[in-house]
């Protein structure tokens, strides 16, 4: 954008009409209770938070299997072992990961989601792919591949990338992540969902059930559909995350799998207001397809406005139309730039319908908007009758209009007045 000038607004310019631009209704809040002590005193083993504290204080950060090793009696609950959280399972860890094996574990699952699309047994995926191709394959597990530095994963994501990139061991990568803010504020909250899930299912259930209702309700808005599991995934996710209503939306349209032009819901409704302004600027044949849909996907997320749209539009024309930069920058559309010419072809021509007039794709209109008149600006309203009967493409039209037929007619009669005794 840098080489476009900003779009000036002009007082002589009435307000354009407002479009109706469709947003995503916030998610409601999801509360967020404090950790839950869990009275295990009537347990069959040691008191599970021995074993949580012994993890969390282990100087060697060892893993929930080397601990077990020591202790016997590691504590196991509703048939569910209390690991310690596993950095391998994030998928975007390792140069290799095997998805089978990840994903048998429902913790692994609950704290760092799983794949959009599952992989066969021996399925691999390789983390030295671009980042957009992974992001495809992992659905919202591709939050963890951001290349935004004000992303509160950005930390974790640099990590992983040069995780993946020098084939680290899980150690190694545990005590890099471990320092990292998302790692001390989301794994403790993990370890609670999970000790509320083992002891208390119910409670577990009802502690998710906002987050699933915000995750569902969300989606059906972007215009996605979820499997129950795969809802329940996000919701965990999201509730672990502690997510707000944005990085929700975010993160649900990786899990889109829309081609191109085909969006769902609110972006889909966005089309229309894109296809709008684009038209109002004569600029939609310089839109890529996938371009038009991130412009639909921003106006719904509310990154991206309206006013803000008209004023990319414009600066796109400038550079396209440069005959009209100046009248752009005053705050005019290029449709209403070129109204006067339309109406006065129109009129020149005899053609009823004047939108049909395309200044853009008619090679026969096309030097009214690209080509210089006399000097070096527009052509002159005045001029446009005179340019039509000179013109190749368009005087053979001109002749076939009734004014051009009584001007040939007076001619003869005029003609044969004069010079029709002679001879």
């Amino acid at each position: 954008r840098k080489e476009f000038r900003e779009a000036l607004p002009n007082p002589l310019v009435g307000e354009k009409p407002e479009i109706s631009v469709s947003v995503f209704t916030p998610p409601k809040e999801v509360e967020v209770p404090e950790i839950i002590e869990i009275d295990t005193a009537d347990w069959p083993t040691k008191a599970i938070e021995t074993e949580i504290s012994e993890l969390e204080e282990s100087p060697t950060l060892e893993t929930g299997t080397a601990i077990k090793t020591k202790e016997k009696n590691i504590i196991t609950a509703g048939g569910t072992e209390l690991e310690d959280p596993d950095p391998a399972s994030l998928g975007q860890g390792l140069g290799k990961i095997d998805w089978k094996a990840l994903e048998s574990k429902d913790w692994y699952k609950g704290m760092f989601g799983v794949p959009a699309i599952q992989q066969d047994g021996s399925a691999e995926i390789n983390m030295t792919e671009p980042d957009e191709v992974m992001k495809q394959v992992l659905g919202y597990g591709g939050r963890f591949l951001t290349t935004d530095s004000n992303d509160p994963l950005f930390e974790v994501a640099e990590i992983l990338r040069k995780a993946a990139v020098e084939e680290w061991d899980e150690l190694t990568l545990k005590e890099a992540l471990f320092p990292t803010t998302w790692w001390q504020n989301t794994a403790p909250r993990a370890r609670n969902l999970q000790k509320t899930e083992s002891v208390d299912p119910a409670k577990a259930k009802a502690l998710l059930a906002p987050a699933l209702e915000n995750v569902t309700e969300t989606a059906n808005q972007i215009g996605i559909t979820l499997t129950t599991e795969r809802a329940s995934q996000i919701a965990r996710s999201y509730y672990i995350e502690e997510w707000d209503g944005p990085r929700l939306q975010n993160y649900l349209f990786m899990e889109a799998d829309w081609d191109v032009g085909k969006a769902g819901g609110v972006v889909q409704d966005n089309y229309r207001v894109v296809d709008i302004l684009s038209n109002d600027y004569m600029v939609g044949h310089l839109i890529d397809p996938s371009i038009r849909d991130t412009y639909a996907k921003r106006l719904a997320t509310g990154e991206e406005t309206e006013a803000g749209l008209r004023a990319e539009f414009s600066r796109m024309a400038g550079s396209a139309y440069g005959l009209i930069e100046d009248r752009l920058n005053q705050g005019y559309s290029t449709q209403e730039i070129m109204a006067p010419y339309r109406m006065e072809i129109a009129r020149q021509l005899d053609i009823l319908d004047s939108n049909s007039i395309d200044f853009v794709n008619d090679e026969k209109y096309m030097p009214f908007l690209t080509s210089v008149g006399e000097g070096a600006g527009m052509m002159t309203i005045g001029a446009v009758g005179e340019y039509i009967r000179k013109s190749p493409k368009l005087r053979p039209l001109w002749e076939r209009t009734d004014s051009a037929k009584r001007n040939a007619r007076s001619f003869a009669d005029f003609v044969t007045q004069k010079f029709g005794g002679l001879g």
